[in-house]
């Protein structure tokens, strides 16, 4: 990878801040669209996380949290697959387990975690990616995250069909950046989508009222510039009393280019403080 020079890396600098100022799954799960309601209220967040998970344990019971979950026949992402099971679907847990992890991004989140080796329903052995189950009860999961519907902890769920796309423009050199307005309701929801190489690419979404003042703004960042790579997610929430802002970063080794699919949340408990 490129090491960025002097000059490079001031104008990477000033790129990011000239952003923040305008505000302006190879997948193991076969992506589905959700029907989405935009929120109206703001609940604490709810982490898709393996932070205090517990162990796997031979015999344990695991719940697939993605739709036609690939299990196959060897610990990695390009085992043959021996079978699919849908969302929900109970495995068991052989005992068997990979000697290393794979870091593999699912529904916009990364996950590392080790293959497990499980028996479906029906007595199918095989082996299955360990971040895409859960024990029975435990917070892990989120619903999927495509262009037209997505659901961020703090900043709320929405569906862009059911909203009246205003504009859309590109501007850019060094970092390459596409503006999209929405209306709806009497409110206005701005997504700006940054990219620059592959040393950076972001999103910022704005929930305007009609008088452009601030209701919640959404910033997530992936930073390949030096290892570790960071991603970071910051929610503002003006709508409280008092405003209050939540974050969380997530250190990783893999660089964006070499993942499945890029991470659009980060995966890691969240810090809360007043704005």
């Amino acid at each position: 990878m490129r090491i960025l020079s002097f000059a490079s890396c001031l104008l990477f600098g000033s790129c990011l801040l000239l952003l923040m100022a305008c505000g302006s799954e190879v997948t193991d799960t076969d992506k589905d669209e959700a029907g989405i309601e935009p929120s109206v209220s703001i609940p604490d967040p709810v982490d898709p996380d393996t932070t205090g998970a517990e162990p796997f344990i031979t015999n344990d019971e695991l719940y697939a949290w993605v739709d036609n979950l690939n299990i196959r026949d060897a610990p990695k992402t390009d085992g043959k697959v021996v079978t699919r099971v849908d969302d929900r679907a109970v495995l068991r847990f052989t005992g068997e387990r990979s000697n290393g992890t794979d870091a593999i991004v699912l529904r916009g989140v990364l996950y590392r975690a080790p293959w497990l080796k499980v028996s479906t329903a029906d007595g199918t052995e095989g082996w299955v990616f360990g971040g895409a189950v859960r024990h029975e009860g435990e917070v892990k999961g989120n619903p999927p995250i495509t262009d037209q519907s997505f659901s961020f902890p703090v900043f709320g769920s929405y569906d862009l069909r059911e909203w009246d796309k205003v504009s859309e423009k590109q501007e850019g050199e060094e970092v390459d950046y596409t503006i999209t307005t929405y209306r709806k309701n009497g409110r206005i929801l701005e997504i700006t989508r940054a990219e620059m190489g592959e040393f950076y690419y972001g999103w910022t979404y704005k929930l305007m009222e009609q008088d452009s003042s601030m209701i919640k703004e959404r910033k997530f960042s992936f930073t390949a510039q030096d290892k570790p790579f960071i991603l970071e997610e910051k929610v503002m929430d003006y709508s409280s009393a008092p405003p209050v802002v939540y974050q969380r970063t997530q250190s990783v080794e893999e660089h964006f280019y070499r993942l499945n699919d890029r991470p659009m949340m980060v995966n890691a408990p969240w810090q809360k403080a007043p704005l």
